[in-house]
């Protein structure tokens, strides 16, 4: 039921990964105040996700819905400066990054959007992100080419994982950039990949 969390006081982590839960997220989990993970993966949730509002969220784990939908989920201004983990990968977002994203989101260590059908270009915004260890966005609707600043970030962190691509014998960025982005973004372009 959307009002399970209503009456929930000092919520700090919410486990329920693995269940094959089939519903909505509950918008009064989405409206705690004090949430400070959140993990939603391997289930069936469906639909748009809520807005997060918490000023303590630091995780937030959607990925392998595969039903969940509409535009990259609104986290709260005040927790943006906060959140460290960020994955909706497999599932049915679409839309584009939002320009400021990356400006908004400096603590972000894990970013994975890969598996979706995210549109437009990819923000050089993103290069801000520099906190980083793990960023994934293939398999995705993107055009244009890879910005130059995210090609800078694996140059200036080499723990950086990024792209990491399924038949590759290692995840090095410049080997795995060109073969996961470009199985679906036949429009994507990167100046920095070689082939894998």
């Amino acid at each position: 039921p959307d009002d399970l969390f209503q009456n929930t006081k000092n919520l700090l982590v919410f486990l329920a990964g693995n269940n094959e839960f089939e519903a909505n997220i509950p918008s009064s989990l989405a409206n705690s105040d004090t949430v400070e993970s959140v993990q939603l993966h391997e289930n069936q949730f469906e639909g748009t996700v809520p807005n997060f509002v918490s000023s303590e969220l630091r995780q937030l784990h959607l990925d392998n819905n595969g039903l969940l939908e509409g535009p990259l989920p609104q986290i709260s201004s005040f927790s943006s400066s906060v959140i460290e983990e960020l994955r909706l990968e497999n599932n049915l977002f679409d839309g584009q990054i939002p320009l400021s994203f990356g400006e908004e989101h400096t603590n972000l260590k894990v970013l994975w959007l890969n598996d979706n059908s995210f549109t437009g270009t990819i923000p050089a915004e993103l290069g801000n992100l520099k906190k980083l260890a793990s960023l994934k966005l293939e398999h995705n609707l993107f055009t244009g080419s890879v910005p130059e600043e995210i090609c800078l970030l694996r140059s200036k962190n080499y723990e950086l994982d990024m792209f990491t691509a399924a038949g590759c014998t290692t995840n090095t960025f410049i080997e795995s950039l060109t073969s996961s982005l470009m199985k679906k973004e036949q429009d994507l372009t990167c100046d920095c990949c070689d082939a894998c």
